[in-house]
């Protein structure tokens, strides 16, 4: 079987992508902190500057390696942003639910919907960052898994909805339901 072969105008693209969605995602969340809780400026600084640190760390890594992820130890530095990424990113999603969601109001900007848009951001960019990484050699099975894990996060998000349902309906109680 011949390898793959990856188009060197796309490769970059995919990139900016990544990124763009990265920093979209990190800002957002950050703002549903800053508008929202009562620390104001502190905590949104102090986040943006964590998704900062994690940005420019995976950067630094994807300018120093080549193409993708060929050996273990590559594949390895791989799941370990990811892994970064997910612990943030449930800190950030943990502080939104506990501190934020139950002042969200379907009519604000950003309000409900607003927030599962940027949550669903997640899914999308494990799937996008692990085809942009991996060597065609692993490709097969680990993007079968992240697709079963992005469609797992998708899950999640569509379950927390009915935490933010909570707010939008005054005779619904999530805890007399349960």
């Amino acid at each position: 079987m011949a390898a793959a072969h990856r188009s060197d105008c796309l490769v970059p693209c995919g990139w900016i992508l990544a990124f763009a969605m990265y920093i979209i995602q990190a800002c957002f969340l950050m703002k549903f902190l800053e508008k929202h809780t009562t620390t104001h400026s502190n905590l949104y600084w102090v986040g943006v500057g964590l998704y900062l640190a994690l940005f420019v760390a995976v950067l630094i890594v994807v300018c120093k390696s080549k193409d993708y992820a060929e050996t273990n130890d590559e594949a390895w530095w791989v799941w370990g942003f990811w892994f970064i990424y997910i612990v943030l990113y449930i800190i950030s999603v943990g502080i939104i639910f506990g501190e934020v969601a139950h002042k969200l109001k379907k009519s604000e900007t950003y309000g409900p919907n607003f927030l599962k848009s940027i949550l669903s951001i997640a899914p999308a960019l494990l799937v996008l960052v692990l085809y942009l990484v991996i060597s065609p050699s692993y490709r097969g099975g680990v993007l079968s898994l992240s697709v079963i894990a992005a469609l797992n996060l998708f899950d999640g998000i569509e379950m927390l909805e009915i935490v933010l349902m909570q707010n939008e309906r005054e005779d619904f109680n999530l805890g007399d339901s349960v």
